[in-house]
């Protein structure tokens, strides 16, 4: 266990040449830290009480929950700070990064073109893409349906995971900074597949990094373009965007993030010797954007969430491909149980006659990320500004099975909704 005297300390660090402090796990509770930000109920006051529980015992700077019931947003709440040097607290608007939480507003981008015709889920990714022949034939095989359900072929336990490995690809097809997605896809085009399409599920970052490029290629618009249009705009959803690697380019009203084991490395966006901190440079989030690059506050989250709960009101997509979304896959599938599987983008679990629950996490050094949605018409989403607690336990993992616990505690909801205060950042304490 660390020190005292060692988690006080500060690290002084040269990012894009502007010497940045920042604080090292310091050993105090939230009391000491800051307040709980965001509008109270005393009916959810149970929740305030064991999330700053959870948050003092697992040693975390910052995070925000929210919580909808039947459509509303109930609970908003900030804990912690965002930044440890300026003392500021998070808020119930914060953004984070919410790394692979990505995946199922992709997905949806991708369903919403299938809705058009544009696209079929059976249609080949090499045709849609044009991207020639590979090295590995079975290249052939991979349609949008199997990247959605990481049944393309890839396997990172088996050979490695491209989206963090810009450096190593940088230097091998000898391009410079930063790494583009079109020269990721050729290197990769030159791999052998890890197994055949369509055969068995591994999440694969590299699927939804071309499901960004599908999206890109038939809308004629970036992928960031595509998705602010066509998903977050109908949800009122205006401050989601995509997040950027460096510290010296974080968005107004972003969190800092913090890497509990203190690591610098090599930066692969620009051409420096400097080291820079884990979460700052030494991977790419600019590459990452549709498999995990957004940032966002849990509200955000909770808003997407909402759509779905009653199917034939979604501003997004048609009955039918929301069930089917939520459904798992029509083919046999390698690592799928008859009650839990990967839907299309969501991880999917039966529990009950007609009754599925699913969800998504995410994890990127300095963050972790969760959002559930219950079949009985509850949604949550929770995001830190840490991936994992000082013993390196993963934060999301952690909480999972305690909102469970503490929103089936609640014997009576408040009947406010918080939705269009929240999502445009005018809550506070």
């Amino acid at each position: 266990m660390k020190s005292l005297d060692r988690c006080n300390r500060r690290r002084c660090l040269q990012i894009a040449g502007v010497t940045t402090c920042l604080s090292l796990w310091p050993k105090i509770s939230l009391a000491e830290k800051a307040s709980i930000t965001g509008k109270s109920h005393k009916l959810l006051s149970p929740l305030d009480e064991a999330i700053s529980e959870f948050m003092d015992a697992n040693s975390v700077h910052g995070a925000s929950v929210a919580v909808s019931r039947n459509g509303k947003l109930v609970y908003a709440r900030g804990f912690g700070y965002q930044d440890d040097e300026k003392q500021q607290a998070v808020e119930p608007g914060t953004l984070f990064r919410i790394a692979s939480i990505s995946k199922p507003i992709t997905a949806v981008a991708v369903l919403q073109l299938v809705q058009k015709k544009a696209v079929s889920l059976d249609d080949r990714v090499v045709d849609i893409l044009e991207l020639g022949k590979a090295s590995d034939q079975r290249w052939e095989k991979i349609t949008v349906r199997h990247l959605l359900h990481h049944t393309g072929g890839w396997d990172s336990k088996v050979s490695f995971d491209p989206m963090f490995h810009a450096r190593q690809i940088r230097r091998e097809i000898g391009a410079s900074f930063p790494i583009q997605h079109h020269q990721i896809i050729q290197f990769m085009m030159k791999q052998p597949l890890d197994s055949e399409p369509g055969v068995r599920y591994a999440y694969s970052n590299f699927g939804y990094c071309l499901l960004g490029r599908i999206l890109e290629k038939l809308s004629g618009e970036s992928y960031g373009e595509c998705v602010s249009r066509a998903v977050m705009k109908p949800l009122g959803i205006t401050r989601a965007r995509l997040g950027k690697t460096l510290l010296s380019s974080r968005h107004e009203g972003e969190t800092m993030y913090f890497d509990e084991r203190e690591r610098t490395g090599t930066c692969v966006v620009e051409e420096t010797e400097q080291q820079f901190p884990w979460p700052y440079g030494v991977w790419d989030l600019e590459s990452m954007d549709s498999h995990g690059g957004w940032i966002a506050s849990a509200a955000d989250l909770v808003r997407f969430a909402v759509d779905f709960d009653v199917p034939r009101k979604s501003k997004l997509l048609s009955v039918n491909l929301v069930n089917e979304m939520f459904s798992f896959p029509s083919y046999p599938v390698d690592g799928h149980t008859s009650e839990l599987a990967y839907g299309l983008g969501w991880q999917v679990r039966k529990v009950g006659p007609d009754k599925v629950n699913a969800w998504h996490t995410g994890r990127l050094d300095g963050t972790a990320s969760l959002l559930v949605r219950r079949h009985d018409g509850l949604n949550w989403a929770v995001v830190f500004n840490s991936d994992a607690n000082p013993s390196g336990k993963y934060l999301a993992g952690l909480v999972d099975p305690l909102m469970h616990e503490w929103v089936n505690r609640i014997r009576q909801w408040p009947d406010h909704n918080l939705f269009s205060e929240v999502l445009r950042n005018k809550t506070s304490s």
